[in-house]
């Protein structure tokens, strides 16, 4: 866009215009620590691992010299790296996307991560957003509802299928002809672990109400807090029947301490 400006002489046949182009709003106006700082940043938790994702707008004859990565209890921190030296990138070749893999967590803890790109010595870019996970460990289980069986309950602990008496089972699954649940050991005997058990996720709000047994449904999902203070998430995923006996096929989620309480 231009802007003129006109000018009438004195004289009577004459006038002038003086033309410019009209200054741009550069973007070079926004701080580089601001525009090379990291976004869309995202954790997906493992057994004693995350994966870190972030995004970066390159910016042409800017050099980066690698990722800072922090971790931290607390979205207040204090902050401290995760990695003695600077994190150089992932060598898939996509230069606007960046991932590490987190690992030597330990598992129920609750983590805050966030990510720093390093624009030259003593100069890092703004904190990307801070992002949080919990690692847990997880797994499959085919647990018999014949009581009797070594494979009618589990200790997630100790990571043994057990028989549903044992005094370190965690769980059993009833079915009769009227009616088919989850329940705690305690029932079996008042000398056993006592488990609580609720239908629904941990961090679910509304009310979860724990009790010692639930009514059973395939593709429900229950949360289980064990007699150690575990937290255990539980997804339904399918019954099947062998020999006479029905197997209920679980996928859990094992976190060491409570989760969402």
């Amino acid at each position: 866009m231009r802007f003129c400006r006109f000018v009438l002489l004195l004289l009577p046949t004459a006038a002038v215009f003086s033309c410019a182009r009209k200054p741009a709003v550069e973007s070079a106006a926004i701080p580089i620590t601001t525009r090379l700082r990291p976004y869309d940043v995202v954790a997906n938790a493992g057994d004693r691992t995350a994966r870190l994702l972030w995004k970066i707008d390159r910016l042409p004859d800017v050099p980066i010299h690698g990722y800072n990565i922090e971790l931290a209890d607390s979205p207040e921190g204090p902050w401290t790296p995760y990695l003695r030296f600077p994190y150089p990138g992932d060598t898939d070749g996509d230069i606007s996307k960046e991932t590490i893999d987190l690992e030597n967590l330990t598992n129920g803890r609750k983590y805050f991560a966030r990510v720093k790109t390093i624009i030259r010595d003593s100069l890092d870019s703004e904190p990307s957003a801070i992002v949080s996970f919990r690692p847990f460990e997880k797994g499959t289980l085919q647990i018999s509802t014949d009581l009797n069986s070594t494979t009618a309950g589990f200790s997630f602990r100790k990571k043994l299928y057990l028989p549903a008496k044992d005094y370190d089972n965690d769980l059993y699954f009833y079915f009769n002809e009227s009616r088919k649940g989850i329940a705690s050991p305690s029932l079996l005997h008042p000398g056993l672990r006592r488990t609580l058990i609720a239908r629904g996720e941990p961090e679910s709000k509304g009310g979860r109400q724990f009790g010692l047994s639930q009514p059973l449904a395939n593709g429900a999902a229950y949360t289980l807090m064990t007699a150690d203070g575990a937290t255990v998430k539980l997804l339904i995923k399918g019954i099947t029947r062998t020999n006479g006996v029905n197997q209920v096929v679980v996928d859990y989620e094992f976190y060491p301490g409570p989760v969402g309480r």
